[in-house]
């Protein structure tokens, strides 16, 4: 199977597991206000599967900076996927886990997310507070990740694919890059990164550049800056939350946004070849058609997902095989 006919795949099951379930207007919590380009395609991808659906989007809130909304019972919460839910990233989810506290009555839906429990005592905890609603459903991007929390949990749990795949490249796309006939290894530089043997001076060896401070565009520059300063006002006179808000949520949900995911694609369109350690690194990889090689995380992230959901892709290898 072609890696083409893999994503066409994918976004059908995605969107017969998931448009169902957004039957009411929603709000969308979760949402990444800082320099990983994969978390920014998860969000986008998000967007343009919600565009599917009939109901509106009425609140939107950062992943380290969840609102206290007044809704009614109707109202949907979608909470941001990725690879946060467990202990890996326990900040992180720890804020999932205090919101569902605050509403007991409202349904919520965990968009796809890879889940780690090094403490299966902390899976227990968080499974007895989420049964306190039962009208949550779970989605899992992988099966292994589908067996912890069925083994845990007692709410409803799907097995979905990354929204990431959901993206639209259309918009971001407009220029035709030369493509070297040089390797890219993205390797990641935080606590998920597992040593391996690859070292090969052919190689452009980096993580995403968003991430570094001496690669960033100008304009990431600005944008985080202004976010900081945003941060400091409010700190200072909390009065002025409802002023600044809308001004800091228009450059992180639009502007910020557009900036990171063209990064990820003009880095990644100069190559033939990926190798990466990051899962979203291989997702974009393989939405440009690129030949990608991959190596797993510090708890095999991307190679249960690819079992899951990429078996046989003709230009998808594992670096271990």
């Amino acid at each position: 199977m072609t890696s083409q006919e893999s994503i066409i795949k994918q976004k059908e099951i995605i969107e017969k597991l998931l448009l169902p379930e957004i039957n009411n207007d929603y709000i969308i919590c979760g949402l990444p206000n800082y320099s990983n380009i994969g978390d920014m395609i998860i969000y986008q991808g998000t967007i343009d599967l919600l565009k599917k659906t009939k109901h509106k989007c009425i609140g939107k809130c950062f992943y380290n900076d969840y609102d206290t909304f007044k809704v009614n019972t109707e109202t949907i919460f979608i909470i941001m996927g990725g690879g946060y839910m467990g202990d890996t990233w326990r900040s992180a989810w720890e804020t999932v886990v205090s919101f569902v506290k605050r509403f007991p009555n409202n349904k919520i839906i965990i968009f796809p997310q890879s889940v780690y429990y090094a403490d299966k005592n902390l899976a227990q905890q968080d499974a007895d507070i989420f049964s306190n609603n039962r009208n949550i459903t779970i989605c899992v991007r992988d099966t292994v990740s589908y067996n912890i929390v069925k083994n845990f949990y007692k709410n409803r749990v799907l097995l979905v694919p990354d929204i990431a795949f959901y993206l639209n490249l259309n918009k971001y796309i407009n220029r035709i890059y030369h493509v070297s006939t040089k390797i890219l290894y993205i390797k990641r530089t935080d606590k998920e990164f597992v040593s391996n043997n690859l070292n090969n001076e052919e190689m452009d060896i980096m993580d995403w550049p968003t991430m570094n401070y001496d690669t960033k565009s100008k304009l990431q520059k600005i944008c985080e800056k202004s976010f900081y300063y945003y941060r400091k006002i409010i700190k200072k006179y909390p009065f002025s939350k409802p002023i600044i808000k809308p001004f800091e949520y228009s450059i992180f949900f639009n502007l910020y946004r557009y900036i990171l995911i063209k990064e990820g694609l003009k880095l990644i369109s100069q190559y033939k070849t990926i190798y990466t350690t990051r899962l979203h690194a291989m997702i974009l990889s393989l939405l440009l058609n690129k030949e990608v090689v991959y190596l797993d995380n510090s708890y095999g992230k991307i190679s249960s997902y690819c079992k899951t959901w990429l078996n046989n892709i003709e230009n998808l290898y594992s670096y271990n095989e």
